[in-house]
């Protein structure tokens, strides 16, 4: 699943300003995302996202969420299911102070043929439920973040389906009404983004020229076999080691947020307990 942002080159370039305090340009090194590092991922398998950026409200079943800054689909390939939605054409709004509506793709879902797979061992021709892998992408990560106060739903709902897809090869009802691509898609509107000359992006980035680490957490997983008999936890002892290291995790991490606690603060709750104790041992 890949779940993409905006990026445009002009846009960037009229955010740019000059700083008085600091006597320097202000310049963004990326946008949302960085969509040309995005797109050179997803090449090979013919999908793209443009670089005009998109806002608006849209919905997909009982699902109502806001497309806040995101990037429409460019390219897709032929097999695959794009969905449509009508939305306001914001880099136009922005640069030409021009409003247009649009219809334009934000999700694509794709299971990609044997040919295309990095899979190491072949297709097993013995499994019914053998595929390659599946790829979904979607336009705009701001229904996902917890940041998100524009007072529309978030779209949990619909990342849920995707996953299905990705996980099962199930199509919702939702994204089946949609028809399968009978040839390449390529959008005549919405061209591809370019990197910008000298940009500095790696200097900030975390991922450029960094080691990949992966960091090992513990979590506990709701099921429908635990909702529907609690007791099943109890004679899980590997669920009991879990919930040890989840509240130790915790107390960890309620420990480090009370070192960056200012010390004002500190100080008071000292003073406090200091005046609380004193009150007990005169009054026992």
């Amino acid at each position: 699943m890949v779940i993409a942002d905006w990026y445009n080159e002009e846009i960037i370039d009229k955010l740019t300003f000059f700083d008085e305090k600091s006597k320097q340009w202000w310049i963004p090194v990326t946008g949302g995302s960085n969509l040309p590092a995005v797109n050179d991922l997803l090449s090979k398998y013919k999908i793209s996202f443009g670089k005009t950026v998109y806002d608006g409200r849209a919905s997909i079943g009982d699902s109502i969420f806001y497309f806040a800054s995101g990037a429409g689909i460019s390219t897709f390939p032929k097999n695959g299911i794009l969905i449509p939605f009508e939305l306001s054409d914001q880099s136009q709004e922005i640069l030409e102070n021009k409003k247009e509506i649009q219809k334009v793709p934000i999700i694509g879902l794709y299971e990609i043929p044997p040919e295309l797979s990095d899979s190491l061992s072949p297709p097993d021709q013995n499994q019914a439920n053998n595929h390659t892998g599946r790829i979904v992408v979607f336009g705009d990560s701001s229904c996902l973040d917890s940041s998100n106060k524009l007072g529309y739903g978030m779209c949990f709902g619909i990342i849920k389906e995707l996953l299905l897809y990705t996980s099962k090869g199930i199509v919702s009802n939702d994204f089946s009404k949609h028809p399968i691509l009978s040839e390449d898609y390529v959008s005549k509107k919405r061209k591809l983004p370019e990197r910008i000359p000298g940009n500095k992006l790696a200097d900030f980035s975390k991922v450029i020229n960094k080691k990949s680490e992966c960091i090992e957490r513990s979590f506990i997983y709701v099921n429908e076999t635990y909702e529907n008999n609690p007791g099943v936890i109890q004679g899980n002892p590997g669920v009991h080691k879990t919930i040890f290291r989840e509240f130790k995790s915790f107390i960890s991490s309620s420990h480090n947020n009370m070192v960056n606690l200012p010390n004002w603060i500190i100080l008071g709750v000292i003073i406090f307990l200091v005046v609380l104790f004193y009150f007990i041992y005169n009054n026992r």
